[in-house]
């Protein structure tokens, strides 16, 4: 049976940075069982009375059960105890055990600080190929309260995955956006209106919105792989070397330029042709979502290369 249980224990001074192991004997195991007691026995023993919570006298302990890793429902617990400065006590509090090599960790490069940690480790584990073995154990139902909230707990949750995979959130429901949008703009050509029975629809206004959505979508999904990469959230990909390595602030500025250049042009075209044959306001509401979406195809690659800066 696998158990943490190695009869040894490791006293760290953060202070001196002093490192020591203690062996007790098999009697102190017997008669402090449990992790909580070993923690409290511990406290009681190195604390004064009247010591600072916040202060560097007082002790933190981190402790597994000589139980720990035995199937038995709950034994799977790790208990940290210490001098509270909440309540004035000893305070208690245990999680599930989750064990890391150090070069794991420090790959992990774990930010959050919620109930999200828990989908944070599993995400950037797999995102780095690194091993995860699960070990199982069973599982009672709970007495007692839950101290999780379906709302507040289950938003950090999804917060996390969304904003780590740009996208989810950005570039594909921008990719779908911006081929509804040509495709919409595309039909409003021939005639400002559709008939569908007794309803008309006049798509040119749909798809402006949908181009101007979409590529904003697709302009944001590019900036933030771009910031999740640099922090290691997310990995970098083909795209973002091959932009890294050829292209740069120029391609955004450029792209840009022909689409605002594109947008008036074809209002010029507008106002000195007059009647082309096409709908005259959907040629008009084109030109206007070129030049809007060519002013932030500028403004998104300098907020791109401030981010590759910082």
């Amino acid at each position: 049976m696998a158990t943490p249980f190695t009869r040894r224990i490791l006293h760290v001074d953060l202070t001196t940075g002093r490192l020591t192991t203690e062996s007790p004997p098999e009697s102190f195991y017997r008669t402090y069982l449990g992790g909580s007691a070993m923690g409290l026995h511990y406290i009681l023993k190195a604390l004064k009375p009247g010591v600072d919570p916040l202060g560097p006298e007082n002790v933190l302990t981190l402790m597994v059960s000589v139980l720990t890793g035995a199937p038995i429902s709950g034994q799977s617990r790790m208990t940290a105890n210490a001098l509270s400065p909440l309540v004035d006590g000893v305070g208690d509090s245990q999680c599930g055990l989750r064990a890391f090599t150090r070069s794991a960790l420090q790959r992990l490069e774990l930010r959050t600080d919620g109930m999200e940690l828990a989908s944070e480790m599993i995400l950037k584990a797999a995102r780095r190929g690194l091993s995860v073995a699960d070990v199982p154990v069973p599982y009672a139902e709970r007495l007692g309260e839950a101290k999780l909230n379906t709302i507040r707990d289950g938003w950090r949750h999804l917060r996390f995955l969304l904003l780590a995979s740009p996208n989810y959130l950005f570039t594909i429901p921008g990719a779908v956006l911006t081929v509804l949008g040509v495709v919409t703009l595309a039909l409003a050509l021939p005639s400002n209106r559709i008939e569908i029975g007794e309803w008309t629809w006049q798509p040119v206004f749909a798809g402006s919105i949908f181009v101007i959505v979409g590529w904003n979508a697709l302009l944001l999904g590019f900036a933030s792989r771009l910031y999740t990469s640099a922090r290691g959230i997310t990995n970098e990909d083909a795209m973002l070397r091959f932009y890294r390595r050829y292209l740069g602030l120029e391609l955004f500025v450029a792209l840009g330029a022909a689409a605002i250049v594109l947008g008036i042009a074809l209002d010029l075209l507008l106002l000195l042709a007059g009647d082309l044959g096409l709908s005259f306001t959907d040629l008009a509401a084109i030109a206007q979502t070129l030049i809007i979406v060519g002013a932030n195809t500028v403004l998104v690659g300098f907020v791109t290369s401030l981010l590759e800066g910082s």
